[in-house]
């Protein structure tokens, strides 16, 4: 069996606490993949907190923290497949922080 990466760039706006991937498109990504990892950017000046939700477009009751994100940040067998990603900084800073995503999926290939 094959296998393929999805890599998918979020951005937590300069200025911003917050960024999310709830889109049909995603969900789909997020549904098939068999490992999620979250690479931060090289600098990254305060604490980003990394959750899942089960369902597209989430509510509030509906996310799960996985951890924070430092080095890299895993999604653990157990949580996969969620159907959207979240990421909360502590504060807003005054750059644009871009975080990579990257989906494996399994495939028939």
């Amino acid at each position: 069996m094959g296998r393929h990466t999805h890599q998918i760039a979020l951005t937590i706006p300069l200025g911003e606490t917050e960024a999310s991937l709830t889109d049909a498109n995603s969900a789909r990504i997020f549904r098939q993949a068999e490992r999620v990892a979250v690479y931060p950017p090289t600098t990254l000046p305060e604490t980003v907190t990394l959750e899942v939700a089960p369902v597209e477009s989430p509510v509030a009751a509906d996310w799960t923290t996985v951890g924070l994100v430092d080095v890299v940040a895993q999604v653990a067998g157990h949580l996969v497949p969620f159907r959207a990603l979240k990421l909360t900084a502590g504060v807003g800073v005054a750059a644009d922080r871009v975080f990579r995503i990257e989906c494996v999926i399994g495939c028939g290939c």
